[in-house]
């Protein structure tokens, strides 16, 4: 079968290192094109589950979208303790996002391509900017990370004297946070 077989146990265990080793780098290949085949699949199902936990905020996403009643910087914006704990809700989910990014667990690209424009729309109520970016900014500094890192910016103009705080809206606490 061989023009010459192996006669002893060397010639033996050279012919499997040699029939051996481009075998086993084959397989570290596939399993390394496996793994990223898998991390891609899970960043995917990743984004997904981010997306179903934005939807869950639907209500004040809507509001704050163009052509929403609080849109804009002269739109209207939370009135009320339950409105302004929505919207702190929202606002800490993107807080959380920010710690993901920053941690390596989520890619800010991606991120800003499929959500930026909800941290926009945020920033384009003057009313929240105005009572949390600015008034409250030590509670939301992971939010303003996140902006920074987007490379938008907070509309810091928007603000007259009397604008200062949720606690005007009668809020007992200044933000729940």
């Amino acid at each position: 079968m061989f023009p010459h077989a192996p006669a002893n146990w060397s010639e033996w265990s050279n012919l499997a290192t040699i029939i051996g080793t481009p075998l086993a780098i084959f397989a570290l290949l596939f399993t390394g094109l496996q793994l990223r085949r898998t991390f891609a699949v899970e960043r995917g199902r990743f984004m997904l589950e981010i997306e179903r936990m934005l939807g869950t905020h639907d209500r004040i996403h809507l509001r704050l979208r163009p052509g929403g009643d609080w849109s804009g910087l002269g739109g209207r914006g939370p009135a009320n303790p339950e409105e302004w704990g929505q919207v702190e809700d929202y606002m800490g989910l993107f807080e959380h996002c920010e710690i993901l990014i920053r941690s390596g667990l989520l890619n800010a690209g991606m991120f800003k391509d499929l959500f930026g424009y909800r941290i926009e729309n945020i920033l384009a109520n003057q009313r929240i900017v105005c009572a949390k970016l600015i008034c409250e900014k030590e509670g939301w500094a992971d939010f303003l990370r996140l902006v920074k890192r987007l490379q938008l910016t907070v509309p810091h103009h928007v603000c007259n004297d009397k604008q200062h705080s949720t606690q005007d809206e009668g809020r007992v606490e200044p933000s729940g946070r």
